[in-house]
């Protein structure tokens, strides 16, 4: 059953990832193996080993320490405390308790209700729910997939090979794959460089993140430098939920903060 589930959440990769980039328009053969001859077997003639009579330890005195009872009011000796593995990495860059104060708002659309940064706008045209700034250079999307199987860290192992080799076909070179945890649970978190290539394009054109382009402007994207990207799966109940932030330079903790909110609030839309 897992494995229906990965297919259908590639797929809402790839339309996420190809939605969220907001764009303003003026377009050997194996070697013989050798065996080793047997060895010959030498028999050695039996040794015999005369027998010797070990005499018996005389028994020792009793430990001084053993006989003293303990001192009335002495606490026995405390175990020591088991150490506490430290959080680094992806994360710890994902615990909530990282979170800044921010004001938020709350959106709902396409069938997903979360909060997000009061100082981000929701993106009422998108087929996605979208929210952005910077004229859209950097955007959080979130989506939503009935997922009834329990997403383990044993899943999501699973998907990190799928995840790597579908987004290379829309010009995405992932950079890092991590099974890590958010909120308590399990989580994969991915790290993507998307270039315009003509399969991204027609996607995007395909799920209604541009119009229809000519070829002037198809070769104008495709001379674009790769934008960054970074992706969370996060499970709630029976619902799995895909984050995905993109983002310029210096903007990725920004970005990395939103898509903590929205994951952290995110819920179906009643």
């Amino acid at each position: 059953m897992k494995r229906g589930f990965i297919a259908l959440l590639i797929a809402l990769l790839l339309l996420l990832l190809c939605g969220c980039v907001r764009v303003t328009l003026p377009g050997a053969a194996d070697s013989p193996q050798t065996t080793a001859a047997p060895r010959p077997t030498i028999e050695a003639p039996a040794i015999e080993t005369p027998e010797i009579e070990v005499p018996a330890p005389e028994p020792s005195a009793p430990s001084i320490a053993g006989l003293m009872p303990a001192l009335p009011g002495t606490p026995a000796p405390e175990p020591a405390p088991e150490p506490t593995p430290a959080t680094s990495g992806i994360e710890a860059e994902l615990s909530l308790e990282t979170l800044p104060a921010m004001e938020l708002a709350t959106g709902r659309m396409q069938g997903v209700e979360t909060s997000y940064p009061a100082d981000f706008e929701l993106d009422k045209t998108s087929s996605l729910f979208m929210v952005f700034k910077d004229g859209g250079s950097n955007n959080v999307n979130i989506n939503a997939s009935p997922m009834p199987a329990e997403a383990d860290a044993a899943f999501f192992g699973q998907l990190i090979d799928s995840v790597r080799a579908e987004l290379g076909t829309v010009g995405a070179e992932v950079m890092r794959t991590e099974v890590t945890t958010f909120d308590g649970r399990s989580a994969l978190y991915v790290e993507q460089q998307m270039a315009y290539t003509d399969e991204t394009i027609d996607m995007m054109i395909a799920n209604g993140s541009i119009g229809e382009i000519n070829d002037e402007t198809r070769e104008k994207l495709k001379s674009l430098p790769p934008v960054l990207q970074m992706g969370l799966y996060t499970q709630k109940g029976e619902t799995m939920f895909v984050i995905t932030g993109t983002y310029q330079e210096g903007s990725r903790e920004e970005i990395l903060n939103a898509m903590k909110v929205m994951a952290r609030d995110a819920k179906l839309a009643d």
